[in-house]
C-alpha cells in the first residue's frame, strides 16, 4: 500500500465521519426527547392526582408537587419541567419541558421546548423552537 493510497483512504474516512457524526448527534437529540415526553406524562399524572383532591390544578414549582419528577427535572436532567405561569385553573394547565442549557439538548433548536396543554379534558401537544417561537412542523411529538 502506497502513501497516496493511504491518504486517499484517510480522506474517504474523514468525509464519511464528517457526514455521520452530525447525523448521530441529531439521532441522539431525537431519542432524548422521549425523556421529556416521559417526564411530562409523569407530571400530568401528578396533576390529575392533585386535582382529584383540590378544586384546581397545581400552580407552583414542579419540585413541590407530590408525585412529580424529582427536583422538577427529567430523569437524566436534560429537561426542566414547569407549569406555565397563570395557566393552572380548575379545568386545565400547560406543562412545559425545556432543554437545560447545560445539556446537549440545548442544541435541539427544532424541539427545544415541549409542551402539553390540558383544557377541559382536551389534550394539545406542542413545541417551541430554540428562540421560543412556536414550532409549526409538529415533528417533536411522534404519535
Amino acid at each position: 500500500m502506497t502513501l497516496v493510497e493511504m491518504l486517499i483512504a484517510m480522506a474517504v474516512l474523514a468525509i464519511i465521519a464528517a457526514i455521520a457524526f452530525p447525523m448521530f448527534q441529531d439521532a441522539m437529540r431525537k431519542s432524548r426527547r422521549s425523556e421529556a415526553m416521559s417526564a411530562l406524562t409523569q407530571l400530568m399524572q401528578a396533576q390529575e392526582r392533585w386535582r382529584g383532591n383540590n378544586a384546581t390544578y397545581y400552580q407552583g414549582a414542579v419540585s413541590e408537587l407530590p408525585g412529580a419528577p424529582t427536583n422538577g427535572l427529567s430523569a437524566n436532567g436534560h429537561y426542566s419541567l414547569s407549569i406555565a405561569d397563570g395557566s393552572a385553573t380548575a379545568t386545565g394547565y400547560t406543562a412545559l419541558a425545556s432543554a437545560q442549557s447545560t445539556s446537549p439538548q440545548a442544541d435541539d433548536t427544532t424541539c427545544h421546548t415541549l409542551q402539553v396543554s390540558i383544557a377541559a379534558g382536551t389534550v394539545v401537544y406542542g413545541s417551541a423552537l430554540g428562540d421560543g417561537t412556536a414550532n409549526t412542523t409538529d415533528r417533536c411529538w411522534v404519535r
